[in-house]
């Protein structure tokens, strides 16, 4: 097999309902330039089952090992890709035909960027309607340090990435010790060794919003926030008022975390007030259609 242009590295863990859709989502890209990687993550359902339907496709690449987490999957796709570019999408999620080439196009126009990113649908699981990322319109500072100040307060870059291979062997891949905010913590690594990330033209994937899925745990992803905010104060290369912004951030979650976990009870019980207020701002500001656009209606089956 010539080495291709794109290795798409899918972990799946109890992903049955939805492993399909995805991998099909990869298979339907305007340009045939890539392989697939799924990492089945230790699954305990018919996640396997379900990936062993594309075995006529040379193009897919299955792989199984005990359960690791998100990182540990995402890493074992990395050690076989044999691409360029590696593209990340969670196996609940869905690339639109145009992914690649267009991250492909916005890569090579701007050599020396070392990721891109997009901006995204959202599906709401709860009632099939989809909405508009609420940070896809933002423009992404050129300069490392300036999105990093950026990242810090906020992270406004989706996961479905598509990453330079030879950055991600500088840099080292995804951290295993993470259980969450693992790509917030590879971003600002990447970031701190001096690359440039940019974001790609349109909304080119589609992310599942779902109330069961890692990101609503609270308590673990501040921990993990604790966690990426603390090294970049202490580990980083990066300039003093970086370090300073990291621990002021650090501190902020050590106290949402004392709140989550019920150290401080009435801090807690007013900040849960807040979250669900502010959710219901998002929710109103949000242009949610009653039905999928055809481009995503496409792709769910």
């Amino acid at each position: 097999m010539n080495r291709p242009t794109f290795s798409l590295v899918i972990p799946a863990y109890n992903a049955a309902a939805t492993i399909g859709d995805a991998i099909r989502s990869v298979l339907n890209q305007t340009v045939a330039d890539f392989e697939v990687i799924v990492v089945d993550d230790g699954s305990t359902d018919a996640t396997s089952t379900e990936i062993a339907r594309f075995a006529g496709d040379p193009r897919v690449r299955p792989f199984r090992q005990p359960n690791g987490g998100v990182s540990a999957a995402r890493n074992r796709a990395l050690a076989e890709a044999c691409g360029r570019y590696a593209s990340f999408l969670d196996a609940d999620d869905l690339l639109l035909p145009r992914y690649l080439e267009v991250m492909g196009h916005t890569l090579d126009r701007i050599p020396e960027a070392a990721v891109a990113d997009c901006d995204f649908w959202i599906l709401h699981d709860a009632d099939g309607a989809v909405s508009c990322s609420p940070a896809g319109h933002l423009e992404l500072p050129a300069a490392p340090d300036e999105l990093m100040r950026v990242l810090l307060k906020r992270n406004v870059l989706h996961y479905a990435t598509t990453v330079r291979m030879d950055v991600l062997r500088d840099v080292g891949a995804f951290d295993p010790a993470l259980r969450a905010a693992e790509d917030l913590e590879l971003w600002l690594r990447i970031l701190a060794h001096g690359q440039r990330v940019v974001r790609a033209p349109g909304r080119l994937c589609v992310w599942r919003s779902s109330g069961g899925s890692l990101s609503t745990d609270s308590a673990l992803l501040t921990r993990s926030l604790c966690e990426v905010y603390r090294r970049v104060a202490d580990d980083y290369d990066v300039p003093d008022d970086l370090r300073q912004l990291a621990r002021v951030r650090m501190r902020a979650e050590r106290k949402r975390l004392g709140a989550l976990t019920g150290d401080r009870r009435l801090a807690g019980a007013l900040r849960r007030m807040r979250v669900r207020l502010a959710k219901m701002r998002r929710l109103l500001r949000m242009r949610r259609r009653p039905s999928l656009p055809p481009e995503i209606a496409e792709l769910v089956r």
